[in-house]
């Protein structure tokens, strides 16, 4: 094992990930990254236990083009939550969840504090999914706590702790891991395959109307977001009676009509109200305002914080 802080721990990081940078994380910019690291070597896959202080960890594009690999990462959480970006999408994993990402391309992996994770390192080739399959389960969570990825992270956990690692059968402890992984992997995408798509649809609307506040919300990120195309998001809306634009128009009408009806928020301007929730057209804003509830937002706003002015008390 090993405890290393300042230059020590940027080199031991960069000699045993190909390159892998780590740069000052939170409210102390000034203090260098530290971790410790635990290494294990099974033929040609690796497993590592790693620690360390509140800090962000890099791959650039220029250290993932020079080592092209094909391989994935498995990165299990023990402690801590870390945000891994990559390819424009990013997931956030806690303790018992773990997230694939891709070797051969860049990445970030953002910790949030002190962390420690188990990580193990698998060709694409080894896993027994099809691209289409994997490509599902690429860069979301997935929880370790039953079946399988319970197994797995038991196994993620005990290896590393082995004290004498020369006299493990390496290759078939490497076999069992691949197939364990696998086994895990494979669950979740069976799963998410019988979902109904009622159950799919659902889950898109709950999405959407939790990001009405983002003024790019876009059918194409949705889509990405559920690792789909975003022909399919439209079918699964269209088979609740809605479409995109029709939900988002209407959740965001919805919201601004709502913050123009608070007196705390009466100080803030119209157009304020409406950005919030990702509305900058102003003319757009009046029209459909208008069309949606019979009042323009000005109007409706007067009536609904001072009802005597309107003639309803």
């Amino acid at each position: 094992m090993a405890g290393l802080d300042g230059e020590y721990w940027l080199a031991a990081l960069a000699a045993r990930f190909h390159g892998l940078t780590a740069r000052p994380g939170g409210a102390h910019p000034e203090q260098d990254p530290m971790g410790r690291l635990r290494s294990i070597g099974l033929d040609d896959i690796s497993v590592h236990r790693i620690w360390g202080t509140q800090q962000t960890l890099v791959r650039t594009a220029q250290a993932a083009r020079r080592e092209q690999r094909d391989q994935l990462k498995v990165c299990l959480m023990v402690q801590g939550t870390m945000t891994i970006a990559q390819s424009g999408a990013e997931v956030t994993v806690g303790p018992g969840e773990f997230a694939l990402y891709d070797t051969d391309k860049p990445y970030r992996l953002t910790n949030h504090g002190p962390w420690q994770v188990s990580v193990m390192t698998v060709a694409r080739r080894d896993l027994s999914l099809s691209p289409q399959r994997l490509a599902r389960l690429m860069h979301q969570p997935i929880v370790a706590s039953s079946g399988p990825g319970r197994l797995y992270a038991s196994y993620l956990a005990d290896i590393v702790s082995v004290p004498d690692p020369a006299q493990l059968a390496t290759t078939h402890i490497r076999t069992a891991g691949i197939a364990l992984l696998s086994a895990a992997l494979t669950q979740i995408v069976d799963r998410a395959i019988e979902v109904s798509p009622d159950v799919v649809a659902e889950q898109l609307v709950r999405f959407i109307k939790a990001n009405i506040d983002d003024s790019r919300l876009s059918v194409e990120g949705v889509a990405a977001r559920h690792h789909m195309s975003a022909r399919s998001v439209q079918r699964l809306l269209a088979g609740q009676d809605l479409t995109f634009s029709s939900l988002v128009r209407e959740e965001r009408l919805r919201a601004i009509r709502r913050d123009l009806a608070d007196r705390t928020l009466a100080h803030r301007p119209i157009a304020a109200v409406a950005a919030r929730w990702g509305v900058v057209d102003q003319p757009w804003l009046s029209r459909s305002f208008r069309a949606a509830f019979g009042l323009s937002p000005s109007t409706f706003r007067r009536q609904a914080l001072n009802p005597a002015s309107a003639g309803l008390l």
